[in-house]
């Protein structure tokens, strides 16, 4: 099902001002990358080498605002893209760890099940 609405499309809302140790994700992102997360974010080059691993500190699903151990560093060759220098690229932002738990069953009596 399609759903016109008539009128100009409203702008997105503007991200907040962010010190080098944050970067601004969907809330739903942010609700799911809690501390100690590992993240790889990409440049705006087509190399798979040119990438940051970060480590998260907090995460704010309210805001989208997620605060890393460490800043990001700028590479003047390889520059992550920002709203600032290129609003027209965007990076890859991805989760390195997640956590599962496994759980078994181990009333088998056969040892080779558990």
């Amino acid at each position: 099902n399609v759903r016109v609405i008539p009128g100009p499309i409203p702008p997105p809302p503007e991200p907040p001002l962010l010190t080098p140790d944050q970067i601004y994700v969907t809330p739903s992102a942010a609700e799911c990358w809690g501390p100690g997360s590992e993240l790889v974010i990409t440049t705006n080059t087509h190399f798979s080498a040119d990438y940051q691993q970060v480590t998260v500190h907090s995460s704010d699903p309210s805001t989208g605002v997620v605060t890393l151990t460490e800043g990001l560093t700028y590479d003047f060759e390889n520059p992550l893209s920002t709203m600032a220098n290129d609003p027209r690229q965007a990076v890859e932002v991805a989760l390195l760890d997640r956590r599962v738990l496994f759980e078994a069953d181990d009333a088998s009596d056969n040892d080779e099940i558990g």
